[in-house]
């Protein structure tokens, strides 16, 4: 049975306590047996993305789940372009 992506509103690249990008509408989709990496998927708005920051490490995608929990992936690989954002995950981190 295939795992149900993690969709959202709001997320966030970040490098340390620096915002890497801002990440919209958000899809997080878990490993599955072709692709042995979480995926995210989302939409960065115009001028919140660092290229800069964004080819830094270690990197994170911070997903807000409600107020004062989030849900943290490490970065492994990282893509912007034309407004959208693409990015290869490690697991999961627990909830903070």
């Amino acid at each position: 049975m295939a795992a149900l992506p993690l969709t959202g509103r709001r997320g966030a690249i970040r490098w340390h306590y620096y915002t890497a990008a801002d990440v919209l509408d958000y899809t997080v989709t878990a490993p599955s047996a072709d692709r042995p990496s979480w995926l995210l998927r989302g939409t960065v708005p115009a001028g919140a993305s660092d290229p800069y920051k964004l080819t830094q490490t270690p990197l994170e995608f911070v997903a807000t789940l409600t107020v004062g929990s989030v849900l943290r992936w490490p970065v492994l690989a990282v893509t912007v372009e034309a407004g959208r954002i693409r990015a290869t995950l490690g697991p999961p981190g627990a909830l903070a």
